[in-house]
């Protein structure tokens, strides 16, 4: 691993390097308030750059968005008030949302389906970062059916390779778990994964039962 990719939040400069290096198309290693994860610029040449370190194609990853107040801009008008509820108590925070993309949306960013997985980061050092850059792909630091990293020690030296910046945090819990992704995106709530934010949690929280 190279040194000088290696950086830590805590220190004052991380947040400006990640920001030049985002906005130069650049693909960035982070911890986050999940999983270690892969950020790269919500563009179709992000795009590529994932599928290429990751090993796959037509999957399409995570937006994060650095305020709920930007969701209107990706997605259909949402019309219950169950996942209004959801969103407004689990937000910022390890919950993935999938939703109907808006119709002028790129299939780089819905894919085939027409959906988009949006979640807003509960993650100090994320959100300055997308508060700048605004709204980014992100998925887990590993390729295509090969184990999620706990550390960044475990990650695929091909990764380490392929990104621009490695940023650590003393803190990260290795046992962080990927966030609880949903599909909302046809009216009711569908569960896709279990993860960090347990499934009875958002029930009582949403008021339904999930299918």
């Amino acid at each position: 691993m190279q040194n000088e990719k290696f950086h830590f939040w805590s220190h004052p400069a991380t947040i400006k390097k990640m920001v030049e290096l985002l906005h130069a198309g650049a693909v960035i290693l982070s911890t986050t308030d999940t999983v270690l994860g892969l950020l790269a610029p919500l563009s179709e040449s992000g795009r590529c750059a994932l599928d290429t370190i990751k090993k796959r194609k037509a999957k399409p990853y995570i937006v994060l968005l650095p305020s709920i107040d930007l969701l209107g801009h990706y997605v259909e008008p949402i019309q219950s008030f169950h996942i209004e509820k959801l969103l407004k108590s689990c937000w910022p925070g390890p919950l993935t949302i999938l939703l109907k993309a808006k119709q002028s949306m790129p299939t780089y960013i819905t894919g085939a389906a027409g959906t988009i997985a949006v979640r807003v980061p509960d993650h100090v050092g994320l959100q300055a970062v997308l508060t700048q850059c605004g709204p980014l792909f992100s998925t887990s630091a590993n390729v295509a059916d090969q184990a999620v990293p706990h550390t960044v020690s475990q990650v695929d030296p091909m990764i380490l390779d392929a990104v621009a910046l490695i940023v650590d945090d003393a803190h990260f819990h290795s046992n962080a778990l990927a966030s609880t992704i949903l599909d909302c995106s046809a009216g009711d709530i569908r569960v896709v994964r279990e993860g960090a934010y347990p499934i009875a949690t958002l029930q009582k929280i949403a008021g339904l039962q999930f299918s």
